[in-house]
C-alpha cells in the first residue's frame, strides 16, 4: 500500500503531518510513502534528508524531487506521486492531512472486501469540510487504467471531483468515509492554497476551477473517461529519487 503526498513550497505544513502520517501507519506491516518535492524552494531537501532518512533506511519513505515546474500542477504532481508508488493500493494525502492512526489497516480493511472501489472522504451526509476531499485511494491498476489525473486541467481546481466521477462512471463504487477522525487537516486560508499558482489571485482561481470543472462535465458526457490518452502521463525529465 501507498500513501501519496506532493509538496511545492508546503514545508510548513510538512512539518507538522508528515512524520506524524508515517508513524501512525508503522502498524501496518506493508506500506509506503511517497513524497514528491514538486521543485520547493523552502528547504524541504534539507529537513527531510534530516528528519525523514530515518524513516527510508526502515523502507517505508521515499523522498523523488523534480527542479523542472516553476507552478504547481495538482494533476501532474500527483501522477508523478503515484507512478512512483509500488503499492497495490493508492491513496494520495495532501499535505496538509493527517491520516490518523492505522488509516492503512482502514484502507486495507475495505479493499479486501472490494477491490474496484474509490474512496471519497468527503460524506454524502456531511459536506462541512471540504479539506479532504483529495485523500483517494483506489488500486494502482485501476488508477492506471483511468489514464490518472487529468493533466488537461490548469494549476488545481476539480481534479479530485473529476477522477472520483470518471472512476466512478468506468464501474467504481463510491465508497464514503465520513469518520472525522480521518479528516483532521492544518488549517490554511485560500491565499495559501493558491501560492505556487501562475494566477494566484483568488478570482482567477475560482475560474480555473470553474473551467476544469466545466472541462470534465463535458469528458463525462461525451464518455470520455480515461485521461492523458496519447502521450505519456507522470513523468518528469528530472525526475530523481532523494531518499
Amino acid at each position: 500500500m501507498s500513501l501519496c503526498t506532493t509538496c511545492m513550497n508546503r514545508l510548513w505544513q510538512l512539518q507538522q503531518t508528515i512524520v506524524q502520517n508515517l508513524q501512525d501507519n508503522l502498524c501496518y506491516p506493508n506500506f509506503e510513502y511517497v513524497l514528491l518535492d514538486y521543485n520547493s524552494n523552502d528547504d524541504l531537501e534539507d529537513w527531510a534528508t534530516f528528519y525523514l532518512t530515518k524513516y527510508a533506511k526502515m523502507g517505508v519513505f521515499k523522498y523523488y524531487q523534480t527542479k523542472i515546474p516553476k507552478h504547481f500542477s495538482a494533476p501532474h504532481a500527483k501522477n508523478i506521486a503515484h507512478r512512483c508508488a509500488t503499492g497495490d493500493i493508492i491513496c494520495n494525502v495532501d499535505g496538509d492531512n493527517f491520516t490518523g492512526y492505522g488509516f492503512c489497516n482502514f484502507l486495507n480493511t475495505m479493499f479486501n472486501q472490494d477491490k474496484n472501489i474509490v474512496t471519497e472522504f468527503v460524506s454524502e451526509f456531511d459536506s462541512e469540510s471540504q479539506s479532504s476531499v483529495g485523500r483517494i485511494a483506489m488500486t494502482k491498476s485501476n488508477f492506471v487504467r483511468l489514464g490518472g489525473y487529468n493533466e488537461d486541467f490548469s494549476g488545481m481546481g476539480w481534479q479530485d471531483f473529476d477522477l472520483v466521477d470518471r472512476a466512478h462512471a468506468m464501474g467504481l463504487k463510491k465508497v464514503y468515509v465520513p469518520d472525522m477522525y480521518f479528516r483532521k487537516v492544518v488549517e490554511q486560508d485560500e491565499v495559501d492554497k493558491v501560492f505556487n499558482l501562475p494566477s494566484n489571485n483568488l478570482t482567477n482561481i475560482h475560474e480555473i476551477t470553474h473551467e476544469n470543472a466545466m472541462k470534465s462535465k463535458q469528458n463525462l458526457k461525451d464518455g470520455n473517461l480515461i485521461a492523458n490518452q496519447g502521450k505519456e502521463w507522470g513523468k518528469a525529465a528530472d525526475l530523481k529519487r532523494v531518499l
